[in-house]
Formats: C-alpha cells, sequence, structure tokens
C-alpha cells in the first residue's frame, strides 16, 4: 500500500492510457484517441522515468529480468488487442493504440515491483512496453480482418 501511494501519479496516467487505448481500438472514428493513446503513454513513461530518479536497488538479478517479466505480463493484453483491432479494417493508429494500451499492463506491473532507477526504468521498462506496442501494430497489419468496416 505504501508503494501505490507514492507511485499513485504514474499508475494513474498508466491506467488512464490503457482506458483511452482500448477505446480507441475500438471507436470507430478513435482517429484522435489514437493520437491521445500515443501521447498519453509518452507522459506515462516519463512519469514512470522521473518518478524512479534517485532510487538505487541492489538487486542480485540482471535487469533484463524485468523486460522478460514485462513482456511475459504483456502476453495476454497483446493477444487481446490483436483479437480487438482484427474486428474492422486495419488502421496504423488504431493497432498502435491498442498495442500501447496492451503494453502499459507491464509498465503498471513494473510501477508496483520494480524498484530501481530511472535509467533501468527507461530502458528495461519503456524498451518493453515500446516492444510490446510495436509487436501489436505489426502482426495486426498480416491478420486477416474479420470485418471491413471502419
Amino acid at each position: 500500500p505504501e508503494r501505490f501511494l507514492i507511485k499513485a501519479g504514474p499508475i494513474a496516467l498508466l491506467f488512464l492510457t490503457q482506458v483511452v487505448g482500448a477505446w480507441a481500438a475500438v471507436a470507430p472514428a478513435g482517429r484522435k484517441l489514437a493520437i491521445a493513446t500515443l501521447g498519453l503513454g509518452v507522459v506515462a513513461l516519463a512519469a514512470a522515468v522521473a518518478g524512479h530518479v534517485g532510487e538505487t536497488s541492489d538487486s542480485p538479478l540482471p535487469g533484463w529480468v524485468c523486460s522478460t517479466s514485462h513482456l511475459a505480463i504483456g502476453l495476454v493484453p497483446l493477444f487481446t488487442a490483436l483479437a480487438v483491432v482484427r474486428r474492422g479494417a486495419f488502421r496504423w493508429d488504431r493497432a498502435l493504440a491498442a498495442g500501447v494500451a496492451a503494453g502499459a499492463m507491464g509498465a503498471l506491473m513494473g510501477e508496483l515491483c520494480c524498484e530501481r532507477g530511472a535509467i533501468h526504468t527507461a530502458v528495461h521498462h519503456g524498451g518493453a512496453w515500446l516492444l510490446v506496442a510495436l509487436a501489436v501494430a505489426l502482426a495486426a497489419r498480416f491478420l486477416r480482418p474479420r470485418s471491413f468496416a471502419p
């Protein structure tokens, strides 16, 4: 509970990113929402990195463990995002918004569990988030849509 209160700002931004991204992925005319999702993702990552300035945890685990756990937690949201995006005609903005929303789940876990510094957060958590977002967008591009409705 203590860590949750300390990280309330970045956590709220991550939740907001997920909600707006999910809405942008299903909204018929969600171009502005998709752009807002990308902006919220950048702001949420910046807030997470800023929240880790000054933190130094001497963890025996290498940094890639955080990246791996971030990617593992992002698998279910990744496949959910692909299922949602596949319901309509492919659009890059919709696919990226869904990917950013899916990747925010791992970033949320990182905010609650990881006590390492800002550089670690930017590289390992931000990098994994970017990987999930790009994976959704690229996979969605090659999936056959179930409908060609906008």
